[in-house]
């Protein structure tokens, strides 16, 4: 979607009330100066602060999307044979996102991404207060490795992922690793987030998309913001203007 394509408000004279490169400038300055970031942090603050997270389990997972006209941080998968760009979300057990989405090229794995996310996820847990110790972090084989585990067990959490085989006959000797099945069956309501990672994929070719993605602000206060169900977030007078960019992408 181009900038001079946004839908504006218009006067009775059918005038344009605010120009889209007026958008353009004010929207590069959010990604610049940290605005996105402080309306994520506050968002995610919120939700803490109305008691509608569930930290107990959380969820991570990456998700692929494609880009044939280019984009931001766009690479090429000869495994997959598409053009585009990866991110990992953690999210608490509603499906809300805690941290900022790492971006990655399409060809990049997963495992690559996780570190990063991990970082995100507590920072953003110290800025707001939040305790994940002893939460169980749900993710699947592709990120089974030892140093995934003890980053994780170092952060006071507890890894729940599925345990890869790597072409393996027989099984593995030693201790089994901890592994809580039922806890893993909650693992699709991270789906939730990649319903909103495909549907505003058309925002792929804007300049600053890696700054906002990063800043997690699409795919989270998207779906906080437009259809939440527990709170009224959206009213609060600080996210007016965030708002309305996000109604701008969700209308298209």
């Amino acid at each position: 979607m181009q900038w001079k394509c946004l839908p504006v408000p218009t006067d009775s004279q059918g005038k344009a009330a605010i120009h889209y490169t007026t958008v353009y400038k004010v929207f590069a300055k959010w990604a610049d100066d940290g605005s996105l970031w402080q309306a994520f942090v506050a968002s995610v603050r919120h939700l803490a602060a109305e008691k509608h997270l569930d930290l107990s389990i959380l969820h991570g997972d990456g998700t692929n999307t494609m880009a044939k006209k280019g984009g931001d941080g766009i690479g090429y998968s000869g495994y997959t044979h598409q053009t585009g760009e990866k991110v990992i979300a953690m999210t608490d057990n509603h499906g809300d996102v805690l941290s900022p989405l790492p971006v990655a090229p399409v060809n990049e794995t997963d495992m690559v991404l996780l570190p990063e996310g991990l970082q995100a996820l507590k920072k953003v847990a110290t800025q707001v207060g939040l305790d994940l110790r002893d939460a169980y972090v749900n993710l699947d084989a592709g990120f089974d490795s030892t140093y995934h585990r003890k980053c994780m067990f170092n952060a006071g959490m507890i890894p729940n992922i599925t345990e890869n085989p790597r072409n393996r006959k027989r099984t593995k000797r030693g201790r089994k690793r901890l592994f809580n099945a039922a806890f893993h069956a909650l693992r699709t309501r991270v789906d939730r987030t990649f319903a909103w990672e495909d549907k505003c994929r058309f925002c792929r070719k804007v300049r600053f998309w890696g700054k906002i993605q990063k800043s997690g602000v699409r795919n989270s206060m998207a779906y906080r913001c437009q259809h939440s169900r527990k709170s009224n977030f959206a009213t609060e007078p600080y996210m007016e203007p965030v708002q309305q960019m996000l109604c701008l992408w969700t209308e298209v």
